[in-house]
């Protein structure tokens, strides 16, 4: 599906990046293990004694996936390889380091473990610092251990990850914390309802998933969509425009401490798109004391609320800082 930009001429399909990374060989070292679970109805993850899982569950099958691959490229100088390491915690993942003869500090104090995403995080931070021509190394770990090794075709025109590291926002209250991660306990359940309509869903799925709204005939730009033109009163006379990819700025806002929010209060916007429509969303990623009229923003998809005990998604406006347009 090809969409217009401007209510003129259409935008086709893209042509996929240049590769940057290449694999060029794994090793799987299984292990059956009970070291992390979480059983369908738990909520939260379990885990054995610390010492045993962190020894046999992690730094031996890593250790020996690790020079198993060594030892399949030896030709490839692995002295020089960029190590990217999902560890569950900073002393492992040093400890590994200091057994494979390699330095890594991962992103210790910055993130910490991110789980299922961990590996794929140690990765993108990896292949932003790698040359062209470079070997970047990925261990992943979970009932055993695997390795990965990458040739690097051509250096990151932009880094993505270290920008976005820059920016985060450490979470000073115990309290922020708990609500963020919805482990504060109400004296009554929430309501288990069906929550927003499916139909509704279904029929306004382009205007929430993909943020596309229309223009008319006549220029002008509408969002959401409907039948009727706002400026020229013709009926129907609309093309389908999507405006994920575009940048606005602020017109007006409000500061809401009534959303319920583990960072109140929460900016919400007028926010008028370039050569588009206005649109009420969300400002994320910013400080209330921090927003301003005028203020340039991008959009991006994120969680926005939950109803019927299910979480619903639509688009919030992201200021636009020098390293990421």
């Amino acid at each position: 599906m090809s969409l217009p930009l401007d209510g003129g001429g259409e935008v086709g399909v893209m042509s996929p990046p240049a590769t940057l990374a290449t694999l060029m060989g794994s090793v799987e070292q299984g292990e059956e293990i009970v070291d992390v679970w979480r059983r369908a109805d738990d909520r939260f993850v379990h885990s054995w004694e610390e010492r045993f899982m962190t020894q046999h569950g992690f730094l031996e099958p890593a250790l020996k996936a690790a020079l198993s691959l060594k030892e399949r490229h030896a030709a490839m100088q692995a002295d020089s390889w960029l190590w990217a390491v999902s560890a569950p915690d900073e002393r492992s993942h040093r400890t590994l380091g200091k057994q494979l003869g390699v330095s890594h500090s991962g992103y210790w104090g910055k993130v910490g473990f991110a789980g299922a995403a961990d590996a794929l995080l140690q990765l993108a931070g990896a292949l932003e610092e790698a040359q062209s021509g470079a070997h970047v190394a990925l261990i992943a770990s979970g009932d055993g251990a695997e390795a990965l090794l990458f040739s690097v075709s051509r250096k990151a025109e932009r880094p993505v990850l270290a920008p976005q590291l820059a920016r985060r926002k450490p979470i000073d209250s115990l309290d922020r914390y708990r609500r963020a991660r919805d482990l504060i306990f109400p004296e009554y359940p929430p309501a288990d309802d069906q929550g927003i309509s499916a139909t509704v869903h279904f029929r306004e799925r382009d205007e929430d998933i993909s943020l596309i709204g229309q223009a008319c005939a006549c220029g002008t730009h509408q969002f959401p969509k409907g039948r009727v033109c706002v400026r020229c009163g013709k009926r129907d006379q609309f093309q389908p425009v999507s405006y994920a990819e575009a940048t606005g700025r602020i017109v007006t806002y409000t500061l809401d401490a009534f959303f319920p929010s583990p960072d109140s209060p929460v900016p919400v916007a007028m926010v008028a798109v370039d050569d588009g429509p206005r649109i009420h969303m969300q400002v994320a990623d910013i400080d209330a004391k921090d927003v301003q009229i005028g203020l340039p923003l991008r959009f991006a998809f994120r969680r926005i609320h939950q109803a019927g005990r299910r979480p619903n998604y639509f688009w919030k406006a992201i200021p636009i800082t020098e390293d990421q347009p």
